[in-house]
């Protein structure tokens, strides 16, 4: 019996080794995995990185849960092409393309063996109902580890019909998915081969390719003046087009050289020529406030807002906006509300609304008229050491807020406090019928 044991034991561990043996996982390009594309086979070094979500859990081990890229398609059909005038792309003349429906689309991306015995890297991809083997160019990088190139071209032979409904949608029109298995193997592969992913373990990546461009433009209301900062108040964001929930990537300000507006809804690649720089957003909101910090206070800033999707397109530019930083100094001078500008440390409604009660209400009165005066005579002295310590002006904006919102709601609170009064008094004393 315990003969049959031990050898039950050592076959499972046999086994498992094996299994184990042709794992592989996805090797970190300093420490992070990246995914490159290209339209001509080269270098690694000229190829760009395209986005990547990483798998839930594990290493792309599942086909339900593998890592997904992002691949913006060219299609290189104009000069310039619509695709090379709205990407973000540095070298969006080397994105991959389809031009008359051939597609000239690279891949490179790095791959590690566990367990190295040596296995060489074979890559199937899937058709709609099984695994097809196709050409891959895996070149070693040692022992264990390797840079795998592909030339989608061959992986579209192996998908058959649905490349090739893909490859022939009109321009601007296309976007799909294909999902593709890397594993080891003692053997080299056949192109055409059907594998079955379930004997071996490996890594699924799927590729989503598009060359679908944004439509629409965000629209940028206002902008609040700081110190050595600017907030651009915008929105509209919703109305652009090829930006929903799973692909929306992140928000874009720009900051063109000259001093006027003159961006207006432009394709970022024409109107970003000479920018000065890009401030990148990592969480997109499609409305509401985004501030540019650590700018050069007394200098001229020219701002539009882009969005930017996982393919790497952006929508057109808005309308710019033209603002200047101020030290704080001259911010508290020309705010007069010395404390609350500290607080806030630029512009802001909650200012508007003191200055809108200071100026209607306090000057009216000769009481309020000396609460001003008395107010302007110390807090100058003050507003220096609130700006300079962040938990002062954390609790004066938390109290300039609940000031504002109390005197916003007081004429409510008064109504209601009537009503109470009247219906308590009503029933105390109700009113006696004249009637007989």
């Amino acid at each position: 019996m315990n003969k049959i044991i031990y050898l039950f034991s050592f076959f499972s561990l046999f086994i498992s080794l094996q299994v184990y043996g042709l794992s592989v996982i996805p090797l970190a390009e300093s420490e992070d995995y990246i995914f490159r594309a290209l339209d001509s086979d080269g270098d690694i070094s000229t190829y760009q990185e395209m986005i990547m979500d990483d798998p839930s859990s594990g290493d792309g081990a599942s086909s339900d849960d593998p890592f997904v890229v992002y691949i913006p398609i060219d299609t290189n059909d104009a000069s310039p092409s619509d695709q090379a005038e709205y990407t973000v792309l540095t070298a969006s003349s080397s994105m991959p393309k389809i031009t008359a429906n051939v597609p000239a689309i690279h891949l490179k991306f790095y791959v590690e063996i566990i367990d190295y015995n040596s296995e060489t890297i074979q890559a199937a991809v899937y058709n709609g109902s099984e695994y097809k083997d196709f050409t891959i160019s895996p070149t070693s990088l040692g022992s264990d580890q390797y840079l795998v190139s592909i030339n989608w071209s061959s992986m579209c032979d192996e998908i058959g019909t649905n490349c090739s409904s893909f490859l022939s949608l009109a321009d601007g029109l296309r976007e799909d998915d294909f999902t593709f298995f890397v594993y080891a193997s003692t053997t080299d592969a056949t192109p055409g081969t059907t594998i079955d992913t379930s004997s071996v373990t490996g890594v699924y990546y799927k590729l989503n390719m598009s060359d679908k461009i944004p439509s629409g433009a965000i629209t940028v209301s206002s902008m609040v003046i700081g110190d050595e900062n600017l907030t651009l108040n915008y929105s509209n964001g919703s109305s652009i087009t090829e930006m929903d929930d799973s692909i929306i990537y992140k928000l874009l300000m720009y900051n063109h050289n000259t001093g006027a507006s003159d961006t207006s809804n432009s394709p970022v690649q024409t109107a970003t020529q000479g920018i000065n720089g890009v401030y990148s957003f990592e969480t997109p909101n499609r409305s509401g406030a985004v501030t540019a910090q650590d700018l050069v206070n007394g200098t001229t800033y020219n701002f539009s807002l882009a969005l930017v999707n996982k393919y790497q397109f952006a929508s057109v530019l808005s309308d710019s906006i033209v603002g200047t930083p101020i030290e704080i100094e001259t911010l508290l001078n020309e705010n007069q509300c010395y404390l609350v500008t500290a607080g806030f440390q630029k512009e802001h409604y909650v200012l508007d609304y003191f200055r809108h009660i200071r100026d209607s209400i306090l000057l009216k009165s000769s009481l309020g008229l000396k609460f001003v005066e008395l107010y302007y005579a110390t807090a100058p002295d003050y507003a220096p050491i609130v700006y300079n310590s962040k938990w002062l002006t954390a609790l004066v904006r938390a109290a300039s807020y609940i000031i504002f919102y109390i005197m916003k709601i007081y004429p409510l609170l008064i109504f209601l406090g009537l009503m109470i009064f009247g219906i308590r008094l009503k029933r105390k004393y109700p009113l006696k019928s004249t009637m007989e």
